[in-house]
């Protein structure tokens, strides 16, 4: 859609290193190395990326802790250390607020993948401020 339809667009991730592969593809599209808040005000979040396409806010995961114990180690290890290369801190902002900060409330096409928060996500636009055309959310399996 880029390349055809000279489309722009805002691509938000907050994995570090699938954000600097992000930009080695050279997109015309405004990038952003954060995650998307789930309440309507932004928060710092921990960030698991030691299993690859299935990183998640460690927030979510909580319920699932006690079923891998390794995970649990790392975690612990990494909330009293701070960050790891794996682990670590990551600042969540409104996509309203994101939209505002890039001058679009006007959008053609909304996709979100976000590991089950597309839910609290959506909760948090201001539906009345912006006009989002189709959505297309992640199925999960």
């Amino acid at each position: 859609m880029e390349r055809t339809l000279g489309w722009t667009g805002l691509l938000v991730e907050a994995d570090k290193k699938a954000f600097d592969k992000l930009l080695t593809r050279n997109r015309k599209a405004y990038a952003s190395p954060v995650c998307l808040s789930t309440k309507p005000y932004s928060m710092n979040v921990m960030y698991n990326a030691t299993i690859g396409t299935l990183s998640s806010i460690i927030e979510r995961r909580k319920q699932k802790l006690m079923e891998n114990e390794q995970e649990n180690k790392n975690i612990v290890s990494a909330f009293n250390a701070n960050e790891t290369e794996n682990i670590y801190s990551v600042q969540c902002f409104p996509l309203y607020s994101i939209l505002l900060a890039i001058g679009k409330t006007e959008i053609d096409y909304f996709g979100l993948d976000v590991e089950g928060s597309e839910y609290k996500i959506l909760k948090t636009i201001p539906w009345h401020k912006v006009d989002i055309k189709p959505i297309a959310l992640a199925e999960r399996k």
